[in-house]
């Protein structure tokens, strides 16, 4: 997903601004902000222990060179370390194209020439074709902004569209999120995927462009697609009341790890004995 045009990246993650003049430039923490520090993410460990090791695989002959020299050992370490931050960028920065070119394709606008995204986005025309989406009728929005002031969060989804998935192929309204990955399986789905979907289906309230806002359509259902370079799957997620109390307790948490400033929140306490030796010291 590209920026969306309210969001604002601070050191204590992005932030939206709410446009509306009443509400004098109250601020919100997105949603992928509040998962990324109220939700623990148990995968990440081993997954940048893979690609550390790869690395370390890939790089063996100077990896033993280096550790024969104090320095070259450091720098070596640094490279490794820095190679994690580099994959995921990469991969961030790759699934950000993937979601302007869906976005311009919804738009009607050509989705551009890059090699690495068009495999991505041909599976995204080849969902909408096997569900026989026509997006002058059936798309009802993408790449919205919604917000929800009374709970204090805000964030972004890629679309609402209409799938003809209910009884007797009957219109259901779907809230869609997409997931990139050149790695994973296109069945895979994380917890925190149903709680981001949930809060962005819960949320109170759409901003319109000029400034103006509407209210935010419930989804009959919710899922994420999954766009994989030759394949996808739609994945159905029970983005319930369940699901968003769970993520109001992460956006709890988040507030309160927002707030709190660990330097002048806590103090070394002597003990009563080291105390009194130098209270006597000092006489």
């Amino acid at each position: 997903m590209t920026t969306p045009k309210l969001a604002v990246a601070t050191d204590r993650g992005r932030f939206y601004t709410d446009p509306n003049p009443a509400y004098d430039g109250a601020s919100y923490p997105s949603v992928t902000n509040v998962l990324s520090t109220g939700v623990s993410k148990p995968v990440l460990v081993p997954w940048a222990t893979k690609i550390t090791a790869e690395r370390a695989m890939e790089t063996v002959g100077t990896l033993m060179k280096a550790s024969r020299d104090p320095k070259q050992r450091e720098a070596a370490i640094k490279d490794l370390k820095a190679h994690v931050r580099h994959v995921s960028e990469s991969a961030a920065e790759l699934g950000s194209h993937i979601h302007d070119a869906a976005e311009k394709h919804n738009l009607g606008l050509p989705m551009g020439e890059d090699a690495d995204v068009e495999a991505f986005a041909l599976q995204y025309l080849a969902w909408l074709d096997s569900w026989g989406v026509d997006l002058s009728t059936d798309l009802e929005a993408a790449e919205a902004s919604v917000v929800h002031r009374d709970a204090g969060y805000a964030g972004t989804f890629d679309v609402l569209i209409w799938l003809r998935s209910g009884v007797k192929r009957a219109r259901e309204l779907w809230l869609i999120d997409f997931k990139t990955s050149s790695t994973r399986a296109a069945d895979s789905v994380f917890p925190e995927h149903v709680m981001q979907l949930a809060a962005l289906r819960h949320a109170q309230t759409v901003w319109l462009p000029h400034g103006l806002e509407a209210p935010m359509p419930m989804a009959d259902r919710c899922a994420v697609l999954n766009l994989r370079r030759g394949d996808h799957a739609l994945m159905e997620v029970p983005a319930d009341r369940d699901a968003f109390d769970g993520f109001l307790g992460a956006l709890a948490t988040t507030k309160y790890l927002h707030s709190l400033d660990i330097k002048t929140a806590v103090r070394a306490v002597p003990a009563p004995g080291l105390a009194i030796a130098q209270r006597k010291e000092a006489a």
